[in-house]
């Protein structure tokens, strides 16, 4: 599923992957594998699996077989072992793509990317390394909802699934989300874009588009969402 990557630039990629994802999707109201009509939402609440996440420094690598990805490899076994872990989140730093590779192979187990994967640029270093299992994309790292759907149309095209994910956003950005999840052709996990239930207040008006585990696109033009000045200005602090 990796195939061509070396001889492929990011930039060049980039109007390749889109294309291919593209085809491969159905009309914006239906499904892409089963042309049904799919609801407008996308389920905000992962399953009864875990998504295991390991810590470590940012900046560090490990070379394959040392003591750091052994342990790693170990812990990862020990914890599929206790419970249904559905991936293990970016159990080595940022950089180290030969180390999540050599867990992959290691392990056998599921690895995400999440730091891993901010940019274009990432997404193909990740597929040209076999890095991942899974993708996790989030609008806010990405740089907005085009460099996102790019990284996601990368992921289809090299046959990665991708998550959509959340730095615990308020609901200007849950809204981008939203939008962005319903729009895309393939979304094969539960999303993790609940941002607003962390907060007593949210800055938009309204009472909110997470219900009963589900996102809903607001309706409006725009994102849909409108300011509320009175929360705006109770957060508020003066320089």
């Amino acid at each position: 599923r990796y195939s061509n990557l070396i001889a492929n630039s990011p930039v060049n990629f980039r109007q390749r992957s889109i294309s291919e994802a593209m085809n491969r999707s159905s009309s914006p109201g239906e499904d892409a594998t089963t042309s049904r009509p799919r609801p407008a939402r996308r389920p905000a609440i992962s399953g009864s699996r875990t998504a295991a996440t390991m810590g470590v420094s940012p900046g560090s690598t490990a070379p394959p077989g040392s003591s750091q990805l052994v342990t790693a490899g170990r812990a990862m076994r020990a914890l599929a072992g206790e419970a249904r872990v559905q991936w293990f989140e970016q159990p080595v730093g940022r950089r180290d793509l030969d180390g999540m590779r050599a867990l992959r192979r290691m392990t056998g187990l599921p690895v995400m990317a999440d730091e891993s994967c901010q940019t274009l640029r990432d997404g193909y270093e990740l597929a040209r390394a076999e890095a991942a299992d899974v993708w996790n994309v989030y609008v806010s790292e990405a740089g907005g909802l085009r460099a996102a759907a790019e990284l996601f149309a990368l992921g289809t095209a090299v046959g990665v699934p991708c998550i959509l994910g959340s730095q615990a956003e308020m609901g200007i950005a849950t809204a981008a989300c939203a939008h962005l999840a319903v729009a895309l052709p393939r979304l094969p996990y539960a999303i993790e874009t609940f941002g607003p239930l962390r907060y007593a207040r949210d800055i938009v008006e309204g009472p909110g588009f997470i219900a009963g585990g589900w996102l809903t696109p607001p309706e409006g033009p725009g994102l849909g969402v409108r300011l509320d000045w009175d929360a705006v200005n109770s957060m508020k602090v003066e320089l």
